[in-house]
């Protein structure tokens, strides 16, 4: 369920319970990787990575970067340098409380658990997703497809300028 449309990072914020896997959209090679121990005493911190605490960022063939923050600490499956594939796992949602423990988890700049998600390129920061209302249900990756590294005229399809929409 898309919670937020509109925010700092023109992503958009996924609804979603923490542990749900997180899988790429595209094709490409992980960059970054930034992600606290579990066992950190200072997860709770909003500036966390500038804010989008545990996170993994994905280069792609057509020039646009993926960002997935807000995973859960300890989940992240990939490393800089390793070629993903569409659909393959690479974390889990965090950005909850882990009751367990009494602590958030991953969170950077999060009250609850959801992943933030952004493509980055030549445009700036865009919410490939901005075509669905506040509340929305996605239930298929279709909505990400203007990315896929595969496709003629990747990323053609996205706004090419910052308008108030998005």
């Amino acid at each position: 369920i898309i919670t937020q449309l509109k925010h700092g990072q023109n992503g958009v914020d996924v609804g979603n319970s923490c542990e749900t896997p997180v899988f790429v959209a595209a094709d490409g090679i992980v960059t970054v990787v930034q992600e606290v121990s579990p066992q950190a005493k200072n997860t709770r911190s909003r500036s966390l990575f500038g804010g989008y605490g545990n996170n993994v960022r994905i280069s792609h063939s057509n020039g646009t970067l993926t960002l997935y923050s807000h995973l859960f600490s300890g989940s992240i499956l990939v490393q800089p340098g390793q070629e993903v594939r569409q659909g393959q796992q690479i974390a889990q949602v965090g950005g909850g409380w882990d009751r367990r423990n009494v602590r958030m988890i991953g969170a950077g700049r999060s009250t609850g658990c959801h992943l933030h998600f952004e493509t980055r390129g030549p445009w700036g920061v865009k919410n490939v997703l901005s075509q669905y209302r506040r509340g929305a249900l996605v239930t298929t990756p279709a909505a990400v497809v203007a990315i896929d590294s595969s496709a003629t005229g990747a990323g053609d399809n996205l706004p090419d300028d910052n308008s108030s929409e998005n």
